[in-house]
């Protein structure tokens, strides 16, 4: 999740503020935001989140699911709101570099400057016949939502099974566990936390 800037045209020097849209309003492009209004506040800036929730800690993801943080501990500082227009549920459709705007369900986004800080999607591993989504019961935790989900499935169960012997995977194992389930790891390496 690395945000890359693409710069379009500056501002008119006798106009209003340079616009900057960064699209993405996870980690990555909250402390964009952060770090953009210490050295030069005067700039506008509309930060675009797909998801429906203010700025959150991903990383505290699988301490929700473990039950050891409430949604209240992931929020992230919000940035300065007389000068950052935090927009959640607000998904980039398209950009539109000739008319420098991003196009969204809810209007089009004009920009000076565009930042994508979008980070990566869950990964799934390919198995035969999984072409339509995960089957019930599976879940892959990359969002809040996948966090809510997991830890409302952990409540009817008793096992669960974590793909993926990685930093997350072992956080979530763990989280699991906490919860009172029994947990079994899987990984295709041959050790834990390969990297």
């Amino acid at each position: 999740g690395d945000a890359r800037v693409q710069g379009v045209r500056g501002p008119d020097p006798e106009g209003p503020n340079m616009k900057v849209v960064v699209i993405g309003a996870g980690m990555v492009g909250n402390r964009f935001v952060d770090e953009l209004g210490r050295i030069a506040p005067e700039i506008d800036v509309d930060l675009l989140g797909e998801e429906s929730y203010e700025p959150y800690n991903r990383v505290l993801l699988t301490e929700l699911v473990a039950g050891r943080v409430d949604l209240a501990g992931l929020s992230l500082p919000t940035p300065d709101e007389g000068r950052v227009r935090v927009r959640p549920g607000v998904a980039a459709l398209e950009i539109d570099r000739d008319r420098h705007c991003v196009i969204t369900a809810q209007g089009d986004f004009e920009y000076d400057h565009l930042v994508l800080a979008t980070g990566a999607r869950g990964r799934v591993i390919p198995l035969p016949d999984l072409r339509d989504g995960l089957p019930r019961g599976a879940h892959v935790l990359r969002s809040l939502d996948d966090a809510r989900d997991i830890s409302a499935a952990a409540l009817n169960v008793d096992r669960a099974v974590v793909i993926g012997g990685g930093p997350l995977g072992l956080e979530l194992a763990c989280g699991l566990q906490h919860r009172g389930l029994s947990v079994t790891v899987m990984s295709i390496a041959s050790t834990l936390l390969d990297r």
